[in-house]
């Protein structure tokens, strides 16, 4: 299934989005871990700065100093003061530690500091206790906030891509719109879109514009070398008939008129063939006008009436089973009369003997059926140009062919099926 610009770009915008946010996660993790575990390191060391000069600013005693760690126990404030005997180790040193919180419950993380000092020239040991915010609560908050970011940036983008991207591309839709209904055999141009506003749209409709009329010149030149090139053809070969007529008037020996009815043989061959070409050339170029209401049951009847003195001459069985009173709507009468009429002339040209030839019409398709040949035909090859089942078999090649084609134009599927013993079966399938 193919997807629209707009959408592929938005759904890359959502990717990138995504990947970003999941990257960022731990790096936002670890970076507010650290920045916040630099700053209660160093809150703890300004906090032992503090107590250090409150105590020698107010000259505290001794006793003053035991009933402050006295306190500082009983409160349980986060600060513990133990008098040593002596210091062994003088630099600080700050460290997690997990210690039951009696006011939560339950162990929380903690940064200590634990610090050793002279105040009155006794040897303390300061530890001085901050406690963090949990792994846990802070990973769920940084994701909170990356989906309020992720969101927010979400929004945004959709936002964007339908309200902005959407008019930016309007230009491109509408040259797109006009070049699906562009005729080739009608001149035109891309004048009515407006891409003054984006240089490569307005490239764009440069570009097309002069391929359109190089397009048409072209195809204006192979129309008109067809076309002349079947007429030129045409008029020698009528008057070789013609003369081939008025010769076998006159009296000659029985080869002579053999001859002469090999000659007027391959010019029907031949002017049978130009016909069928320029058919084709005129079917791929869509030169017919798709404006009838083709009533099927009246053309079948009209196409029987046609070969109706051959099948009786043949001894041939036609059998017309007409179940639904079928219009087509927005199709061609003479295309549908030439498809109808190439299938029923390739199953009397090719059936068996004996034969019986069925036209069965239903709602949404025609079946047509002859007893012929007991193996299938070729279902890749059958609709070929020049194809011909029996290399010395007679005609011009082009009867499937131009019914394949009148089946593309008109929009219809034909569909070749066998049945044994030696049923060949042609369906066409309207449009819905």
């Amino acid at each position: 299934m193919k997807t629209k610009l707009i959408d592929k770009t938005t759904r890359a915008y959502l990717a990138i989005s995504l990947t970003v946010l999941l990257v960022s996660i731990p790096f936002f993790y670890v970076t507010v871990e650290n920045l916040w575990i630099e700053d209660v390191d160093d809150s703890l060391l300004f906090q032992k700065e503090k107590i250090r000069d409150g105590i020698e600013q107010n000259n505290l005693s001794t006793e003053d100093i035991n009933s402050y760690i006295r306190l500082a126990a009983q409160i349980d404030d986060g600060v513990r003061i133990k008098q040593l005997q002596s210091i062994a180790k003088e630099s600080d040193s700050i460290y997690y530690n997990n210690a039951y919180d009696s006011i939560r419950g339950h162990v929380e993380p903690f940064r200590e500091l634990c610090a050793y000092l002279y105040i009155n020239d006794i040897p303390y040991q300061i530890t001085l206790q901050r406690d963090l915010v949990e792994s846990e609560d802070l990973v769920w908050g940084i994701i909170l906030l990356e989906l309020a970011i992720f969101t927010l940036l979400i929004s945004l983008t959709l936002f964007i891509s339908i309200r902005y991207f959407r008019r930016i591309w309007n230009p491109f839709y509408e040259i797109t719109n006009q070049l699906k209904h562009l005729n080739l055999h009608e001149k035109g141009e891309l004048n009515a879109v407006d891409c003054k506003e984006i240089a490569e749209f307005e490239d764009l409709k440069t570009s097309v514009n002069e391929l359109i009329h190089r397009n048409y010149i072209i195809f204006q030149s192979q129309k008109e070398f067809a076309e002349n090139a079947a007429h030129e053809m045409q008029t020698p070969l009528a008057v070789i008939k013609s003369q081939v007529s008025m010769l076998t008037d006159m009296d000659m020996n029985e080869k002579q008129l053999q001859h002469l009815f090999s000659i007027d043989r391959n010019v029907k061959h031949q002017s049978h063939l130009v016909k069928g070409l320029l058919l084709l050339s005129k079917l791929e170029n869509n030169q017919f006008i798709l404006a009838d209401n083709v009533a099927v049951a009246h053309v079948i009847n009209s196409c029987y009436e046609l070969v109706k003195e051959e099948l009786e001459l043949c001894h041939i069985p036609f059998e017309i089973d007409i179940r639904c009173q079928t219009i087509l709507a927005k199709s061609n009468l003479m295309l549908f009369t030439t498809l109808l009429n190439g299938l029923l002339n390739n199953s009397i040209k090719h059936g068996a003997t004996p034969n019986t030839l069925t036209i069965t019409l239903d709602k949404n398709q025609l079946q047509l059926s002859n007893q012929g040949k007991d193996t299938a035909l070729d279902e890749t090859k059958i609709f070929h140009r020049f194809y011909k089942e029996e290399a010395d078999a007679s005609g011009t090649g082009l009867g499937l062919s131009i019914v394949s084609q009148i089946g593309s134009v008109l929009g219809y599927t034909i569909k070749y099926t066998f049945t044994a013993p030696n049923i060949h079966t042609f369906t066409i399938l309207f449009r819905a």
